[in-house]
């Protein structure tokens, strides 16, 4: 998935200087990285009138039935788009319905229906924003595993054709330029700052248009012009090798102190955090949380209970847990009426 570094901490740039209050830029922020790391089904207070499941937004296991993999990919990281894009064209000129494209269609529809809400729910907000911008960092590959993700090279032959696994991370990473061999000429040398600029840009006009309705065009351009030379300037040269990640951090905090980015501390993001605060975990009646001794040696299952049976409702993991469902059933709505319509879902059984 796209770096937490993006979904993050420049999601939270982006926010802030949308209008957002600082409070809820964060809230934004991390439920948008949350997307990345919510890979583990929870059966909370089972057996009981509370009880509640939790569903996944990602999965490390690529090699899934291509069923589950359908209700994963496509719906939050890579959305599919205009299969013709034109940057999308290809050496081989092949075309695929569920190809990633750009800032595409359906994940802008997506998005502008969870803004839609009134009041702004952030927690829908920021699911559908994950999606939206995983369309830049994960365009011209497809969501389930296909001949058409394919690429050459060591890597490429090692790895299964699943969204962008020949591929690694580099299309994930801030600050890298690298070769996709795939595209046509003029395309291969892909900038991940070119578009991942390109992102923040457009999903801060989107933001803003929902937070500030009242803003003209021509300030709203002006804006969108000063967040892309401020995260231009954060994001520094090119980084190959990784090694200035610390320095775009350090960059990215100092924005956030600045008046036009809500002037508040830029906290770093803790995964599993909002686990913690709605849930414990007893085994064979002892506290265990998932970490130390106890959870290494203890032979049965956890089991999940709330911490608060009558307020759990409010916590702000059921609430993105309710993000996650509301965002999947939505997306597999609009994309069965439009590019899945075209695929045959039993070619993808025999993976």
């Amino acid at each position: 998935p796209m770096d937490v570094e993006f979904h993050y901490h420049v999601t939270y740039l982006v926010a802030a200087r949308a209008g957002l209050a600082p409070d809820q830029a964060r809230l934004l922020a991390h439920a948008c990285q949350a997307v990345d790391d919510n890979d583990t089904v929870f059966e909370v207070d089972a057996g009981l009138p509370t009880a509640y499941r939790s569903y996944i937004s990602q999965t490390m296991d690529i090699l899934k039935p291509a069923r589950r993999l359908m209700r994963i990919y496509p719906v939050f990281h890579f959305v599919p788009g205009a299969p013709a894009a034109p940057s999308a064209a290809r050496r081989d000129g092949a075309m695929h319905w569920l190809n990633t494209t750009p800032g595409n269609r359906n994940a802008e529809e997506l998005l502008a229906e969870a803004l839609a809400a009134s009041p702004l729910d952030v927690f829908r907000t920021a699911v559908a924003v994950h999606a939206y911008t995983d369309s830049w960092a994960h365009q011209n590959f497809v969501g389930s595993h296909h001949v058409f993700n394919g690429m050459k090279g060591a890597l490429g032959k090692a790895a299964p054709d699943v969204g962008h696994a020949d591929a690694g991370h580099r299309p994930d990473r801030v600050g890298l330029v690298w070769r996709d061999p795939r595209l046509a000429p003029g395309l291969e040398d892909v900038d991940n700052t070119a578009r991942f600029l390109e992102a923040a840009a457009r999903l801060f006009v989107l933001l803003k248009r929902r937070v500030d309705p009242g803003c003209t065009p021509a300030a709203l351009a002006a804006e969108k012009r000063g967040l892309r030379a401020d995260l231009r300037r954060a994001f520094g040269p090119p980084d190959p090798e990784g090694r200035f990640r610390h320095e775009r951090l350090a960059a990215y905090r100092s924005l956030a102190a600045l008046p036009r980015y809500g002037g508040a501390p830029l906290e770093d993001y803790r995964q599993g955090a909002w686990f913690e605060e709605a849930v414990e975990v007893a085994a064979r009646g002892v506290h265990d949380q998932g970490t130390g001794l106890v959870a290494e040696l203890d032979p049965l299952a956890g089991r999940c209970l709330w911490r608060d049976r009558t307020g759990f409702r409010s916590s702000r993991w059921y609430r993105f847990q309710e993000a996650v469902k509301a965002h999947q059933a939505a997306a597999l709505e609009l994309l069965g009426r439009r590019n899945l319509r075209h695929v045959d879902s039993g070619a993808f059984e025999s993976f």
